[in-house]
């Protein structure tokens, strides 16, 4: 399963990731691993909010074309 999720950090622009699974996640655990990613990618963000404005999912795969993010 190939999941799309956008979302953004308080005060700041969109970011997203592109994730792949063998199966179908719950959303609680595609949020986790959304916020760790962006924390990750960018450690000055601080305690500042991250929220996920949009989850898409596809059981076939993504064609994702930007080499920043994977």
């Amino acid at each position: 399963m190939s999941y799309l999720i956008i979302g953004h950090v308080e005060f700041d622009e969109q970011e997203w990731f592109h994730m792949t699974f063998s199966e179908c996640q719950p959303y609680e655990y595609l949020r986790k691993e959304f916020i760790k990613k962006v924390r990750n990618n960018d450690p000055d963000i601080g305690d500042r909010e991250i929220y996920i404005d949009f989850i898409i999912n596809s059981k076939e795969p993504m064609a994702i074309k930007d080499k920043d993010h994977g």
